[in-house]
């Protein structure tokens, strides 16, 4: 439930930007529900079918837009060491596509592909009880640190 709410909330995102339209959202979370769950939370998320399956995503263009728009920063490296900390669970880290990597006076660091998803952003916040500053990371990175520790 936590990938699934965690996609769900991201394909909003996607919509209310004018990045997807419902038609094209509802065909990407049918494949999605047809993924098997451990290939789904490792591997696979909506923005991956929406790029790979379906050709309708641009991931560079919704980074683009996190950096004009939002002004997140762009995290473009694989080395991220946090998924050694014990505080956090692989599992949620894989199924919100999040990854903490630091925290500095209060203040923690997360690389996400999933920042339009406005349930990953508040389980984040609810979970680390802190300040967050965040960083969008391309969907490509994110899993190479997540098959690092799989």
């Amino acid at each position: 439930p936590l990938a699934l709410r965690s996609n769900h909330s991201l394909g909003a995102g996607l919509v209310e930007l004018g990045l997807l339209t419902y038609s094209e959202l509802d065909s990407a979370l049918e494949l999605l529900q047809e993924t098997n769950s451990d290939e789904f939370i490792f591997e696979r998320s909506l923005i991956t079918i929406l790029m790979d399956d379906l050709g309708l995503l641009d991931e560079r263009k919704v980074v683009q837009h996190l950096s004009l728009s939002e002004g997140i920063q762009v995290y473009r490296s694989s080395d991220l060491e946090a998924l050694e900390s014990t505080l956090f669970s692989i599992r949620e880290c894989q199924a919100t596509w999040t990854i903490p990597f630091d925290c500095v006076n209060g203040v923690w660091r997360l690389a996400t592909a999933h920042y339009l998803s406005a349930f990953v952003r508040s389980f984040w916040k609810d979970r680390l009880r802190g300040q967050i500053r965040w960083y969008a990371i391309e969907t490509q990175s994110i899993s190479q640190a997540f098959s690092l520790v799989s």
